[in-house]
């Protein structure tokens, strides 16, 4: 995954385009950064051990425009609020839909002069997670899960919603209502 982030960044994002780009661990992070920064973009990286000092200056050098991507473990997973960023460089599997919504959610947020958020998936957490807006039934057994959106995916790998997801998703949750009517 640290090989093919910085052709996925140079694919899919515009230059102006502040990616926060979640690493499996310290050092994919590490390499990810340098990767980028060899590169000439104003990357920086955090992790947890940082001081809390360090992790602000990176966070306003974001806001400010100094820094252009975030490479990071573990740091913006939960209550960090980055309205600014446009792009989810997603170098990592999950499986844990509470964490792959709650980073999808970073840029998903509204921003003055912002029309568009991307999610780069490399870890195709959506296999497991679904897309974003998938819905989900949540229980007080757990969750569980509406099945996938249906979609696409182009000769690239770029994964997009299938044309006719709603009608698709409609028809599969009629068939399981009648499946559960006849076991019954």
């Amino acid at each position: 995954l640290a090989a093919d982030a910085l052709a996925l960044h140079r694919k899919h994002c515009s230059p102006e385009m502040k990616p926060i780009v979640a690493c499996l661990n310290r050092d994919h992070a590490r390499l990810v950064s340098e990767q980028f920064k060899a590169a000439g973009i104003a990357a920086e990286y955090l992790d947890g051990t940082m001081s809390l000092e360090r992790r602000q200056a990176v966070m306003n050098g974001f806001r400010a425009g100094t820094v252009t991507a975030i490479v990071q473990v573990a740091i913006v997973d939960e209550g960090t609020d980055i309205p600014d960023s446009e792009c989810l460089m997603l170098l990592r599997p999950t499986r844990s839909l509470r964490l792959y919504r709650q980073l999808v959610g970073r840029v998903l947020r509204t921003a003055p002069g912002k029309t568009e958020a991307l999610v780069i998936d490399a870890g195709q957490a959506y296999a497991d997670c679904g897309l974003p807006d998938s819905p989900v039934e949540w229980t007080l057994g757990g969750l569980k899960p509406s099945p996938p959106r249906p979609t696409l995916t182009a000769e690239e790998g770029e994964v997009t919603e299938h044309p006719q997801a709603e009608l698709i998703l409609e028809q599969q949750l009629r068939l399981e209502q009648i499946t559960r009517e006849q076991a019954e």
